[in-house]
């Protein structure tokens, strides 16, 4: 298996957004920022302080063409204000909306529970430094906000939510946020900022204008224990839903607050019982997702939001349309694992709730979509927890189930590319599971982290679908491959070491119409500096095995 060099770190690495960047703290309390194309060093930051040595948090501010597309100019933003239908917002006679453009390059952050420090990868007399989190009380949650002028912070014991912007040194606090990791988010397009606030024994949902936080609504919502919100993709919509414990409860409000449904479980919904386990949009939009108690997912129609359609996930499955592929091993559990196509009917490994346990292992969790509107979605119920369900939300039937020796821990589809899904199991000896509609069946790929220190992380880089390549292609042409049409990257690692792997998939041409990087002399994109030798940023390699189907490329950066 060919994949990149290891590179070390102290604490998890961090791609960023737009996948050009990996951010690493390495030992001597340095930020190291490597280019995810050639893991070349673009900068290497000292940081200073007592950060250094105790940061837990890297974050990259958002992918800079998706904040283009939902950033609005000084004049739209002002006459945005005056009549966007949020609450009905208009600014004083007289007053003028402003805002300072976000960077036009990427920012990092690092922190830890007293002091964030922020710099960009490319301007390199910008840097920013908030110390004690500008508070009194540690910070339990650090993000980037809206843009990368912005900077969230969430402080211990849901005190306040503190939101800095960077370009003026202001701050704006919100009080009682009722979680520090969910119950938020920004409307697209306007970028008004929606919080779950709990005051007393009274929820509340509060609507604040972008840029300058004002208060611009408040919600009281008809119930008493709310657990999430979530804006839909166009902005109409704002739902949220209450604990499981008080049944399903679902609300539905006008970007301006009102309340346009309620949905219980007399609406056809099911008898009553434990609730809504989570909830989310569909990537088009179309449906309101729901993964309940009863190991069913709900599709609500965002026309009149009802039931569309009610995904089941039996213990048995039994269906001539729907492929099952089971993980499998030799008996000594040392040799290669690998997909089969099984044998129906197959029921998979079904966990049982005891009167003992604090928690109910029911219900589906896990809600996964693809990045094209409409396509599909992949689930996981967890009462039965290594099986990952791939559903078609066009056809509104199950594709595929997918089931494993180890219970599902992740589900994420590449980004750019809409049937390429990446699977992580809570298994500790470094496997990987891919899948894609247009393979004969999933593949399992082992990373080479058989010691792993702390928890194993993989996530996909963001990267452009590949593009076939003729033989006799120019310099130029192959440094517009690299650039534009890298094959798709996954990075895969754990507080002290990752790797990049890079997936080909055969659709994009044959394997005799490509041309391998690994293959190319160094000198023949010397021209368009561009290098394809051994790696001097990482100790150790993995590049002495053949390359199997999966892992085609090997990027080497340059010495």
């Amino acid at each position: 298996m060919q994949l990149s060099a290891i590179c070390k770190s102290t604490i998890h690495s961090v791609p960023s957004n737009d996948g050009l960047y990996i951010a690493s703290l390495i030992t001597g309390g340095q930020l190291l920022i490597r280019s995810a194309l050639t893991l070349d060093t673009i900068r290497l930051i000292p940081v200073k302080g007592e950060l250094k040595l105790h940061a837990k948090t890297i974050r990259w501010s958002p992918r800079l063409d998706t904040a283009n597309e939902n950033d609005l100019d000084e004049e739209s933003f002002a006459r945005g204000l005056e009549t966007d239908d949020v609450g009905g917002h208009r600014p004083s006679e007289g007053s003028k909306a402003t805002r300072t453009a976000p960077s036009s390059h990427p920012r990092v952050l690092l922190a830890d529970e007293e002091t964030i420090q922020v710099w960009d990868v490319e301007d390199v007399s910008f840097s920013a430094t908030i110390s004690k989190a500008g508070d009194e009380v540690k910070a339990v949650n650090v993000d980037f906000g809206a843009s990368s002028d912005e900077i969230v912070t969430w402080s211990d014991c849901n005190l306040r939510v503190s939101i800095w912007r960077l370009s003026t040194g202001s701050c704006v606090k919100i009080r009682d946020p009722k979680f520090s990791n969910q119950g938020y988010g920004w409307r697209p397009k306007s970028l008004h900022f929606a919080l779950l606030a709990r005051t007393g024994a009274q929820d509340l949902i509060s609507v604040h204008s972008p840029v300058t936080y004002a208060l611009v609504n408040t919600i009281t919502p008809v119930s008493s224990d709310l657990q999430g919100l979530r804006w839909s993709p166009d902005g109409k919509w704002l739902v949220s839903w209450d604990s499981p414990s008080r049944g399903l409860n679902l609300q539905i409000y006008t970007a301006d607050g009102h309340l346009y449904r309620n949905i219980l479980h007399s609406e056809t919904l099911g008898p009553q019982g434990l609730g809504i386990k989570t909830a989310d949009w569909s990537v088009s939009g179309d449906y309101i997702v729901l993964g309940q108690f009863t190991n069913k997912v709900s599709l609500l129609s965002n026309m009149t939001f009802s039931e569309r359609a009610a995904l089941e996930h039996p213990t048995t499955i039994e269906a001539a349309h729907v492929h099952v592929y089971q993980e499998l091993q030799d008996k000594s559990r040392q040799g290669p694992r690998h997909y089969d196509l099984a044998m129906q009917p197959i029921s998979p490994p079904v966990l049982k709730s005891t009167p003992s346990e604090g928690s109910v292992r029911a219900g589906v969790s896990l809600l996964s979509f693809s990045a094209a509107a409409g396509g599909l979605m992949a689930t996981r119920a967890d009462n039965v927890p290594t099986s990952l369900w791939i559903w078609d939300l066009e056809a509104l039937t199950l594709k595929v189930v997918l089931v494993h020796h180890s219970p599902v821990r992740v589900a994420s589809w590449h980004p750019t590319i809409k049937d390429l899904l990446l699977i992580q199991c809570t298994n500790a000896d470094g496997c990987l599971y891919l899948w894609k509609s247009t393979w004969d069946k999933p593949r399992v790929s082992r990373l080479p982290f058989d010691k792993a220190t702390g928890t194993i992380e993989a996530q996909w880089l963001w990267t452009d679908a590949p593009r076939s390549i003729s033989p006799g292609a120019s310099p130029s042409e192959l440094v517009d491959l690299v650039h534009r049409g890298r094959p798709a990257t996954f990075m895969y690692g754990d507080p002290t070491k990752f790797v990049l792997g890079y997936v080909e998939d055969e659709d994009f041409g044959s394997n005799d119409d490509h041309v391998p990087l690994g293959d190319l002399e160094a000198g023949q994109c010397n021209d368009q500096a561009v290098n394809l030798q051994q790696s001097e940023i990482g100790e150790e390699s993995f590049g002495t095995e053949p390359a199997d189907d999966t892992f085609r490329f090997r990027w080497h950066p340059p010495s």
